[in-house]
């Protein structure tokens, strides 16, 4: 409890994305009079010292004068001396008070007569992932879902598969087991520790950005202090934990894990919704630890461990380890489909933005990724794992069952590989804005 009070203390509220909600003069409108001032209002409260509003005219020559924020944080007025007719740009770029993140668009606003083809050239602008944060995001969550998977593969399939076995030397394979998960548990922590380094870095230079001549050393403060600062302060620390306390096994990993993806949800699109949203999230990453680090686990970590024991002794670990990750597994891929359901009714509120958002496209992207594996997870549910479930039975042909194991670990690591596939995506989501928000204005990245 005292871990949970401390992590939703670091975090505070949460969003991704500090969007434009609306403006005034509205986004590609017409102004019959004198534009003298402008008001943006967002999602969410900003940064009010890394708040940069420009407006343009049509010669490139700013005409903004000063921008004024709100006590709440969530709008800001701008004084304008706009003596001209034609087409006026306003470009906008904020940080988010509740996560960091940046968010930054563009509009036109036309005084006096209507341009037409005004608005072509910000029509036209490239919408993409930035590619370094999505990188650096995909590596911190498939840390951190390889370190609760590790913990959590050990806990709910490796110890009771050894329980039951009855295996004679279980004690030594135990030992094993927990040395090869120790090994990828210190790698976790290593990305882990990178991944979020970086993101920090990152999270400092955006401040840097919008501070101007602010001293670094208030920069740093600022950055570090804030929400999204203290939760990766608090993600690497916990994945360090996780990491350390798997060589001693039992349930303390586990509770560590639970914190370490209670981080991600935090810090993601849930985080705005409320508790149901960010348990929702929570559940949803639980699951993809189970089934994707689980993977991961079962592929590379638990061969080279078992290597040594009796023919008969594996093959008994084999098909009862199969049988409980099988349900494991299908357990997971059920909570899955419904945590994604209902994260996609919270942030994707209309069909129609599936296909016009890029949230939407890469929310596509995800569930086309995730056929492939589903359908390499079947071959083992209902092909291979009954073969392995005989052998461990009647070990009568220990050629034939080495055979099955070598073809379960082809499609277990095939499958396991397509997973990281869908991580990307799934990183790209928490990146991007949500098609509710993203669909609001149509230039906002």
């Amino acid at each position: 409890m005292a871990l949970l009070l401390l992590v939703a203390a670091l975090a505070g509220r949460a969003e991704a994305h500090a969007t434009l909600e609306r403006a005034e003069p509205a986004p590609n409108s017409l102004v019959l009079k004198r534009l003298s001032g402008l008001s943006l209002v967002f999602s969410e409260p900003v940064d009010p010292t890394r708040i940069r509003i420009q407006v343009l005219d049509r010669r490139a020559r700013r005409v903004d004068r000063y921008v004024e924020v709100s006590p709440d944080r969530r709008s800001a007025a701008v004084q304008v001396e706009a003596r001209e007719v034609g087409v006026y740009t306003v470009a906008w770029r904020v940080i988010s008070q509740v996560d960091g993140h940046p968010s930054q668009g563009a509009y036109t606003v036309t005084v006096g007569a209507l341009a037409p083809g005004a608005f072509a050239e910000l029509a036209g602008a490239e919408r993409r992932l930035p590619p370094v944060p999505l990188a650096l995001r995909w590596l911190t969550l498939l840390a951190s879902l390889a370190l609760a998977g590790c913990a959590m593969t050990w806990r709910l399939v490796i110890v009771p598969a050894l329980q039951e076995t009855g295996a004679p030397d279980a004690s030594a394979l135990s030992e094993r087991v927990r040395a090869a998960l120790t090994k990828v548990g210190i790698a976790g922590a290593v990305a882990a520790a990178t991944g979020n380094a970086a993101e920090m870095a990152l999270l400092i230079r955006q401040a840097a950005d919008l501070a101007g001549g602010t001293a670094m050393g208030a920069v740093l403060a600022d950055a570090l202090g804030s929400p999204p600062g203290r939760l990766i302060a608090t993600r690497v620390v916990l994945a360090i934990t996780v990491a350390a306390l798997l060589r001693r096994g039992g349930w303390p990993p586990l509770i560590a894990a639970a914190f370490l993806l209670l981080t991600h949800s935090l810090a993601s699109h849930a985080g705005a919704r409320g508790g149901a949203a960010v348990a929702a999230d929570w559940l949803h990453l639980a699951a993809a630890a189970a089934w994707v680090g689980g993977l991961a686990v079962v592929a590379f970590a638990l061969p080279p461990a078992w290597r040594g024991a009796d023919p008969g002794v594996r093959a008994r670990l084999w098909g009862t380890l199969v049988a409980r990750f099988s349900r494991t597994a299908a357990a997971s891929v059920a909570l899955l489909v419904a945590t994604g359901v209902y994260a996609a009714m919270q942030h994707v509120p209309a069909v129609r933005e599936l296909r016009d958002t890029l949230y939407g496209l890469t929310l596509i992207a995800k569930i086309a990724l995730l056929l492939p594996v589903l359908a390499l997870a079947a071959v083992n549910r209902f092909l291979l794992r009954p073969r392995l479930e005989q052998a461990a039975r009647a070990p009568a042909d220990p050629e034939a069952a080495a055979r099955t194991r070598r073809t379960f670990l082809r499609t277990v690591r095939a499958e396991s590989a397509l997973s990281l596939a869908v991580v990307l995506a799934a990183a790209a989501l928490t990146i991007l804005p949500p098609a509710r928000n993203a669909a609001t204005l149509p230039y906002q990245y």
